[in-house]
Protein backbone atom coordinates (compact mmCIF):
# COMPACT_ATOMS: atom_id res chain seq x y z
CA UNK A 1 0.00 0.00 0.00
CA UNK A 2 1.48 3.13 -1.11
CA UNK A 3 1.93 5.96 1.70
CA UNK A 4 0.49 9.10 -1.33
CA UNK A 5 -1.40 9.06 -4.15
CA UNK A 6 -0.45 11.20 -6.96
CA UNK A 7 -4.11 11.46 -9.26
CA UNK A 8 -4.17 13.51 -12.41
CA UNK A 9 -7.02 15.04 -13.63
CA UNK A 10 -6.92 15.03 -17.39
CA UNK A 11 -9.10 16.13 -20.28
CA UNK A 12 -7.68 18.26 -23.23
CA UNK A 13 -11.58 19.18 -23.25
CA UNK A 14 -12.08 22.51 -21.95
CA UNK A 15 -15.02 23.00 -19.91
CA UNK A 16 -15.73 19.79 -18.84
CA UNK A 17 -15.33 20.59 -15.28
CA UNK A 18 -11.63 19.48 -14.52
CA UNK A 19 -11.00 21.89 -12.28
CA UNK A 20 -14.27 22.49 -10.24
CA UNK A 21 -13.94 18.69 -9.69
CA UNK A 22 -10.28 19.15 -8.50
CA UNK A 23 -11.33 21.29 -6.11
CA UNK A 24 -14.14 19.85 -4.72
CA UNK A 25 -13.02 16.61 -4.74
CA UNK A 26 -10.07 17.50 -2.60
CA UNK A 27 -12.11 19.73 -0.47
CA UNK A 28 -14.14 16.17 0.55
CA UNK A 29 -11.00 13.96 0.33
CA UNK A 30 -10.27 16.62 3.43
CA UNK A 31 -13.43 16.68 4.85
CA UNK A 32 -13.04 13.15 5.34
CA UNK A 33 -9.45 13.28 7.05
CA UNK A 34 -7.14 12.76 4.52
CA UNK A 35 -4.00 15.13 3.73
CA UNK A 36 -4.58 16.79 0.51
CA UNK A 37 -2.14 18.77 -1.70
CA UNK A 38 -3.59 20.42 -4.50
CA UNK A 39 -1.17 21.01 -7.44
CA UNK A 40 -2.60 23.90 -10.34
CA UNK A 41 -0.47 23.18 -13.35
CA UNK A 42 -2.61 25.45 -15.47
CA UNK A 43 -0.93 28.34 -16.62
CA UNK A 44 -4.45 29.73 -16.26
CA UNK A 45 -4.45 29.30 -12.76
CA UNK A 46 -8.47 28.85 -12.38
CA UNK A 47 -7.88 26.26 -9.57
CA UNK A 48 -5.93 29.30 -7.79
CA UNK A 49 -7.97 31.80 -8.57
CA UNK A 50 -10.63 29.53 -6.92
CA UNK A 51 -9.03 28.65 -3.84
CA UNK A 52 -8.97 32.31 -3.21
CA UNK A 53 -5.30 32.58 -3.96
CA UNK A 54 -3.86 35.01 -6.26
CA UNK A 55 -1.99 34.43 -9.16
CA UNK A 56 -1.15 37.60 -9.99
CA UNK A 57 0.60 38.35 -6.64
CA UNK A 58 4.22 38.43 -6.92
CA UNK A 59 4.83 36.65 -3.28
CA UNK A 60 2.57 33.35 -5.07
CA UNK A 61 5.41 30.48 -5.90
CA UNK A 62 4.77 28.16 -8.17
CA UNK A 63 6.55 25.16 -9.48
CA UNK A 64 8.23 26.92 -11.62
CA UNK A 65 11.59 27.42 -10.48
CA UNK A 66 11.82 23.57 -9.10
CA UNK A 67 10.77 22.51 -12.25
CA UNK A 68 13.44 24.27 -14.42
CA UNK A 69 15.75 25.75 -12.27
CA UNK A 70 16.11 22.72 -9.50
CA UNK A 71 15.27 25.05 -7.21
CA UNK A 72 13.29 23.66 -3.57
CA UNK A 73 9.79 22.53 -3.54
CA UNK A 74 7.50 25.63 -2.98
CA UNK A 75 5.86 26.42 0.71
CA UNK A 76 2.03 25.14 0.20
CA UNK A 77 -0.69 27.96 0.77
CA UNK A 78 -3.51 26.85 3.35
CA UNK A 79 -6.72 27.24 1.98
CA UNK A 80 -9.81 24.98 3.46
CA UNK A 81 -8.13 22.57 5.08
CA UNK A 82 -5.86 21.69 2.04
CA UNK A 83 -2.62 22.41 0.88
CA UNK A 84 -1.91 24.27 -2.24
CA UNK A 85 0.48 24.94 -4.63
CA UNK A 86 -0.46 27.99 -6.95
CA UNK A 87 -0.35 28.66 -10.40
CA UNK A 88 0.94 31.77 -13.00
CA UNK A 89 1.30 32.62 -15.96
CA UNK A 90 5.17 31.93 -15.91
CA UNK A 91 4.22 28.16 -16.18
CA UNK A 92 3.21 28.66 -19.68
CA UNK A 93 7.09 28.43 -20.21
CA UNK A 94 7.97 25.10 -19.19
CA UNK A 95 6.87 23.98 -22.72
CA UNK A 96 9.51 25.47 -24.30
CA UNK A 97 12.04 25.08 -21.30
CA UNK A 98 11.53 21.62 -20.56
CA UNK A 99 12.07 20.53 -24.00
CA UNK A 100 15.64 20.86 -23.38
CA UNK A 101 16.71 18.71 -20.85
CA UNK A 102 17.59 15.02 -20.54
CA UNK A 103 14.40 12.69 -22.02
CA UNK A 104 12.67 15.93 -22.80
CA UNK A 105 11.93 17.12 -18.78
CA UNK A 106 9.24 14.36 -18.92
CA UNK A 107 10.65 13.45 -14.99
CA UNK A 108 10.88 16.56 -13.56
CA UNK A 109 8.17 16.46 -11.52
CA UNK A 110 8.26 12.87 -10.46
CA UNK A 111 11.95 14.15 -8.94
CA UNK A 112 10.19 17.34 -7.56
CA UNK A 113 7.69 15.22 -6.01
CA UNK A 114 9.97 12.25 -4.43
CA UNK A 115 10.97 14.16 -1.16
CA UNK A 116 7.34 14.65 -0.27
CA UNK A 117 6.26 11.27 -1.50
CA UNK A 118 8.85 9.97 0.43
CA UNK A 119 7.87 12.32 3.31
CA UNK A 120 4.71 10.46 3.44
CA UNK A 121 3.22 13.95 4.18
CA UNK A 122 0.13 13.58 2.04
CA UNK A 123 -2.37 11.05 1.48
CA UNK A 124 -3.19 12.05 -1.67
CA UNK A 125 -1.77 14.81 -4.50
CA UNK A 126 -4.51 15.98 -6.95
CA UNK A 127 -2.96 17.74 -10.17
CA UNK A 128 -5.15 20.13 -12.29
CA UNK A 129 -3.86 20.15 -15.67
CA UNK A 130 -4.13 22.34 -18.70
CA UNK A 131 -6.91 21.46 -20.80
CA UNK A 132 -4.24 20.65 -23.73
CA UNK A 133 -1.84 17.83 -24.76
CA UNK A 134 0.69 19.69 -24.00
CA UNK A 135 4.19 18.90 -21.81
CA UNK A 136 2.17 20.25 -18.28
CA UNK A 137 0.20 17.06 -19.28
CA UNK A 138 3.08 14.54 -20.01
CA UNK A 139 4.81 15.44 -16.69
CA UNK A 140 2.30 15.43 -14.32
CA UNK A 141 0.93 11.67 -15.83
CA UNK A 142 4.50 10.68 -15.80
CA UNK A 143 4.41 11.42 -12.03
CA UNK A 144 1.09 10.12 -11.51
CA UNK A 145 -0.42 6.43 -9.71
CA UNK A 146 -3.81 7.61 -11.57
CA UNK A 147 -5.85 9.07 -13.93
CA UNK A 148 -9.14 10.82 -13.36
CA UNK A 149 -11.25 11.78 -16.95
CA UNK A 150 -13.95 14.31 -16.49
CA UNK A 151 -16.66 13.59 -18.96
CA UNK A 152 -18.84 16.13 -19.92
CA UNK A 153 -22.60 14.66 -20.96
CA UNK A 154 -22.14 17.52 -23.59
CA UNK A 155 -21.47 16.45 -27.09
CA UNK A 156 -17.98 17.95 -27.09
CA UNK A 157 -17.08 16.04 -23.58
CA UNK A 158 -18.56 12.67 -24.93
CA UNK A 159 -16.27 12.90 -28.38
CA UNK A 160 -13.02 13.91 -26.64
CA UNK A 161 -12.99 10.35 -24.23
CA UNK A 162 -11.04 8.27 -27.52
CA UNK A 163 -8.50 10.97 -27.63
CA UNK A 164 -8.06 10.88 -24.07
CA UNK A 165 -8.15 7.17 -24.02
CA UNK A 166 -4.92 7.29 -26.72
CA UNK A 167 -2.94 9.73 -24.89
CA UNK A 168 -2.90 8.00 -21.89
CA UNK A 169 -1.82 4.59 -23.87
CA UNK A 170 0.59 6.61 -25.00
CA UNK A 171 1.98 8.29 -22.09
CA UNK A 172 2.45 4.94 -20.60
CA UNK A 173 5.68 4.43 -22.44
CA UNK A 174 7.24 7.09 -19.73
CA UNK A 175 4.44 5.34 -17.02
CA UNK A 176 3.69 1.91 -17.58
CA UNK A 177 1.83 1.71 -14.39
CA UNK A 178 -1.10 4.75 -14.34
CA UNK A 179 -4.17 3.46 -14.32
CA UNK A 180 -7.16 5.43 -15.36
CA UNK A 181 -9.14 5.38 -11.84
CA UNK A 182 -12.34 6.90 -12.90
CA UNK A 183 -14.41 8.48 -15.39
CA UNK A 184 -15.90 11.24 -13.73
CA UNK A 185 -19.27 12.30 -15.54
CA UNK A 186 -19.85 16.04 -15.70
CA UNK A 187 -22.40 18.56 -16.30
CA UNK A 188 -25.59 16.19 -16.85
CA UNK A 189 -27.95 17.44 -18.25
CA UNK A 190 -31.93 17.26 -17.26
CA UNK A 191 -33.74 15.87 -20.50
CA UNK A 192 -34.02 12.84 -21.49
CA UNK A 193 -32.76 13.05 -24.67
CA UNK A 194 -29.39 13.84 -22.62
CA UNK A 195 -29.48 11.10 -20.64
CA UNK A 196 -29.92 8.52 -23.09
CA UNK A 197 -26.70 10.08 -25.11
CA UNK A 198 -24.54 10.33 -21.85
CA UNK A 199 -25.76 6.09 -21.80
CA UNK A 200 -24.78 5.36 -24.86
CA UNK A 201 -21.19 6.87 -24.85
CA UNK A 202 -20.71 5.88 -21.46
CA UNK A 203 -22.00 1.82 -22.55
CA UNK A 204 -18.64 0.15 -21.77
CA UNK A 205 -16.32 2.46 -20.17
CA UNK A 206 -15.09 0.70 -16.92
CA UNK A 207 -15.10 3.00 -13.30
CA UNK A 208 -17.83 5.22 -13.69
CA UNK A 209 -18.28 7.46 -11.06
CA UNK A 210 -20.88 10.92 -10.88
CA UNK A 211 -22.74 12.34 -11.86
CA UNK A 212 -22.14 15.66 -11.10
CA UNK A 213 -25.08 17.37 -12.56
CA UNK A 214 -25.10 20.84 -14.83
CA UNK A 215 -25.94 23.71 -12.04
CA UNK A 216 -24.83 26.51 -13.41
CA UNK A 217 -25.97 29.17 -11.07
CA UNK A 218 -23.74 27.54 -7.40
CA UNK A 219 -20.62 26.92 -9.51
CA UNK A 220 -20.50 30.36 -10.70
CA UNK A 221 -21.23 31.16 -7.78
CA UNK A 222 -17.72 29.31 -5.96
CA UNK A 223 -15.84 30.88 -8.28
CA UNK A 224 -16.90 34.39 -7.27
CA UNK A 225 -16.53 33.90 -3.36
CA UNK A 226 -13.47 31.30 -4.05
CA UNK A 227 -14.59 28.16 -2.43
CA UNK A 228 -15.68 24.78 -2.77
CA UNK A 229 -19.07 23.96 -3.36
CA UNK A 230 -18.60 21.89 0.08
CA UNK A 231 -17.78 24.98 1.51
CA UNK A 232 -20.61 27.33 -0.28
CA UNK A 233 -23.60 25.15 0.36
CA UNK A 234 -22.58 22.57 2.90
CA UNK A 235 -26.12 20.87 2.78
CA UNK A 236 -27.09 21.34 -0.97
CA UNK A 237 -27.30 18.64 -3.87
CA UNK A 238 -24.19 20.00 -5.51
CA UNK A 239 -22.28 19.23 -2.43
CA UNK A 240 -23.80 15.33 -1.83
CA UNK A 241 -23.35 14.34 -5.82
CA UNK A 242 -19.40 15.48 -5.24
CA UNK A 243 -19.42 13.41 -1.99
CA UNK A 244 -21.35 10.47 -3.76
CA UNK A 245 -18.49 10.29 -6.33
CA UNK A 246 -15.75 10.67 -4.22
CA UNK A 247 -17.64 7.35 -2.17
CA UNK A 248 -16.93 5.54 -5.41
CA UNK A 249 -13.64 6.66 -6.10
CA UNK A 250 -11.65 5.62 -2.55
CA UNK A 251 -14.10 2.04 -3.60
CA UNK A 252 -12.29 2.15 -6.74
CA UNK A 253 -8.42 2.94 -4.72
CA UNK A 254 -9.46 0.04 -2.61
CA UNK A 255 -8.80 -2.51 -5.60
CA UNK A 256 -6.15 -0.04 -7.35
CA UNK A 257 -3.93 1.33 -4.77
Amino acid sequence: MRKTTVITFFSHAGGVGKTSSCRDIGYELGQLGHRVLLIDLDPQANLTDWLGVDPEDVSTVTLFDALVHHGPFPTPHHVHGLDLIPSGLELAKIEALLTGMDLGGVDRLKKVLRPVLDAGTYDYVLIDTPPTLGKPVLISLFASHEVIIPVSSRNKGLTAVKTVHEMVRTYREYNPALNILSHLITQRGTTSHSKAAEEAAMAGLPNISGPIKTRPAIYDECQVVKQPVGVYAPKGEARAEVQAAVGQLLGYLAVTA
